[in-house]
């Protein structure tokens, strides 16, 4: 049976260990969160702006096969980003919080580049 946007996420990541790897991979900070058990994954797709249905796809990619494969050649940690948004696989979470800290700070001195 597939994951559906209606399960909770703590019993996703139980169920199936594989999925651990999807949340990490799509950058969420649902493995260990308390929150988990009461979150379902439309939850947390909203919580962290993360495409739900892409992410829906990779985790039942993950139950199925056990890797991260959507297709060949493709990993599920590649299409984590909505269609706009540019893949950097050098991007961290912290990092984006950092640019966007500089980036403000910039219009608040007006010396934006």
């Amino acid at each position: 049976m597939p994951f559906e946007f209606d399960d909770l996420v703590d019993e996703v990541m139980r169920s199936h260990l594989t999925t651990i790897r999807v949340f990490l991979d799509f950058r969420m900070g649902c493995v260990g969160c308390p929150i988990a058990c009461f979150h379902t994954v439309d939850d947390a797709c909203a919580e962290h702006d993360i495409d739900r249905v892409a992410f829906l796809k990779a985790l039942c990619c993950r139950k199925t096969n056990g890797v991260g494969t959507m297709q060949r050649g493709v990993r599920c940690s590649e299409i984590h980003r909505r269609p706009s948004e540019k893949f950097d696989p050098g991007q961290t979470a912290l990092g984006t919080v950092v640019q966007e800290l500089i980036i403000q700070g910039q219009k608040i001195l007006g010396t934006e580049t």
